[in-house]
């Protein structure tokens, strides 16, 4: 006679594997059919914001170009603007305009100075 235990088989063993029914052929990994199209629509928003973010990306990096470029245009119109201006201070002082009334328009002063009355 034998001591021990007598062994049985495992419940694994003795199992028969169950029939599957309609609701676990649609079973995604253990999941539910509804837990499953959940999962579907979270992947799918999550892959839709990240696009999303891409293109508002390309488009913030778009404007900030078109920004620095009217940026050094707006620096190159005061640099010609303060040009203009010591140019026309130049032309405006009294010997310059002197000179342009003698030789290009010949104009000259005057021998007698009368004042006429009002």
């Amino acid at each position: 006679m034998k001591l021990g235990r007598k062994k049985s088989k495992s419940k694994a063993a003795k199992a028969r594997p169950a029939k599957r029914t309609k609701a676990a052929r649609f079973r995604v990994r253990g999941l539910k059919w509804g837990s499953a199209a959940v999962l579907l629509a979270l992947l799918a928003s999550v892959i839709a914001s990240g696009l999303l973010v891409v293109w508002q990306t390309h488009e913030v990096r778009q404007l900030h170009k078109g920004l620095e470029a009217v940026r050094h245009r707006q620096d190159h119109l005061l640099d010609e603007h303060g040009r203009l201006l010591l140019e026309r201070g130049a032309l405006s002082a009294y010997y310059n305009v002197e000179r342009v009334a003698r030789t290009e328009l010949k104009m000259r002063f005057p021998d007698q100075v009368r004042q006429v009355p009002r």
